[in-house]
């Protein structure tokens, strides 16, 4: 017998089974659900809110101008003007001139040379004239107004000294003068060519020779003033004899802006100081025993440097003069603030003539040497002669101190010199530290 087709089971719906229908369907949907809430911005909040926006930005702009502010001052010490070195080329050393005349001899329109014999054996030459001798002054005092652009006052508490524009590291002028009259470190004022003033402080100085390095910053200089001024051209004084033209400029006679006309009396004569010798130029220009100034030839060029009593101590005398060529190594030195080597020797020439009547080795005589120097802690004795500095062979004061110059403080050179035994001569070498002359 067939069995009989059973109806399929029915799902009955209870309200139960409704509600989690009804559930799962309300999540599935409930994405949709937004609530609605009544708007509170109000007038208060809406100051408040402005307020709050307000402390904030003052609180950011306040460290953003100290974040500026610190940048700056570190920029500033990154990026400022660096100085440049000063390079300032030496001379060799002549005897005698070189040949050319002081006043330059000019072709006239006629085929003559003014100012020459025509070698017909008559005398051409113009007789010197009032009238003529008011004009030749007067073409020189053009070429000291010019020459006087480099040439400044140094004004002190105690005292008024002339100074002498020697170089521009594009950041400051760097003037010469005499380290006598003012305390290392401080400050001065300074009278520039057109009469204006500015602040001069001390840059460093050298003691042995009696001279100072000072600095004028550029930007405290008006363009204008700038216009007026010009850094010195140094000339070679090797090449100075007796009978050239001088110009003396600066504070000879006991008051600034000084302007006197000469000749060169010496050129030959040396005043040795220690390691050192140097060339002066003596005139016949009057001078008071604290008189200082430049000297310039009749090019408008520097010749030397006029400081008080260099020939003599009399009260009133002559100006003399360092020539300059001598002073060209250390005057770059000094402006790039370093120093001359110093060992604190005093000696004289043994030339082969003075070797030969002596039976001396040819080299540097040590006549003294100074106390607690260099010199007198390595050992070396007044009466020895120096023959080499380094590898150099040194055959005099000037060739040793040319050979000194290539080092610098702190620096170790070995001399080799020669002492006098029982006998005879014998060699000794001697290690030195090189010290300052500042």
């Amino acid at each position: 017998m067939r069995e009989e087709e059973k109806p399929e089971k029915q799902v009955e719906h209870t309200p139960d089974n409704a509600s989690e229908e009804s559930q799962k369907k309300e999540e599935e949907f409930s994405f949709l659900q937004e609530t609605i809430k009544k708007d509170g911005f109000t007038k208060e909040k809406l100051l408040r809110k402005c307020v709050q926006i307000a402390l904030i930005g003052l609180v950011f702009g306040g460290c953003a101008s100290l974040g500026f502010y610190a940048l700056k001052t570190v920029a500033s010490s990154l990026f400022a003007k660096k100085t440049d070195k000063v390079s300032i080329p030496e001379d060799q050393e002549e005897d005698g001139r070189d040949g050319e005349p002081d006043v330059q001899v000019t072709e006239s329109t006629d085929g003559t040379n003014d100012g020459q014999s025509t070698g017909s054996g008559e005398n051409s030459a113009d007789v010197l004239t009032g009238e003529n001798y008011e004009e030749l002054m007067d073409s020189v005092y053009a070429i000291a107004e010019e020459a006087e652009k480099s040439v400044v006052s140094i004004s002190t508490d105690d005292a008024e000294i002339s100074g002498l524009i020697v170089a521009s590291n594009g950041k400051e002028y760097l003037i010469l003068t005499s380290n006598g009259v003012w305390d290392q470190g401080a400050s001065c004022k300074v009278t520039l060519a057109d009469k204006s003033t500015c602040r001069g402080t001390w840059k460093t100085q050298d003691k042995i020779i009696g001279l100072a390095i000072l600095a004028v910053e550029r930007s405290e200089i008006s363009s204008a003033s700038r216009k007026q001024i010009k850094v010195a051209t140094l000339a070679n004084s090797n090449r100075i004899s007796q009978g050239s033209a001088a110009i003396a400029l600066g504070n000879m006679f006991g008051y600034s802006n000084g302007v006197g006309f000469g000749m060169i009396s010496t050129a030959d004569h040396k005043k040795e100081l220690a390691d050192s010798a140097y060339q002066i130029l003596g005139t016949d220009i009057a001078a008071t025993r604290a008189g200082t100034g430049v000297l310039f030839n009749l090019q408008g060029e520097v010749t030397g440097i006029i400081l008080p009593n260099l020939l003599t101590d009399e009260e009133n005398a002559p100006a003399s003069a360092y020539g300059i060529s001598d002073l060209k190594h250390l005057i770059e030195r000094m402006s790039n603030e370093e120093s001359e080597g110093y060992l604190g020797i005093h000696g004289v020439t043994v030339d082969e003539g003075i070797a030969e009547s002596e039976e001396m080795t040819m080299g540097l005589y040590v006549r003294q040497i100074d106390a607690e120097s260099p010199a007198m802690q390595a050992g070396i004795q007044s009466g020895d002669v120096l023959t080499k500095i380094g590898k150099i062979t040194i055959t005099g004061i000037q060739g040793y101190q040319r050979a000194l110059q290539k080092y610098k403080q702190g620096d170790q050179v070995k001399l080799t010199g020669m002492r006098r035994g029982t006998e005879d001569y014998v060699e000794i070498e001697y290690s030195v530290t090189v010290g300052s002359r500042e």
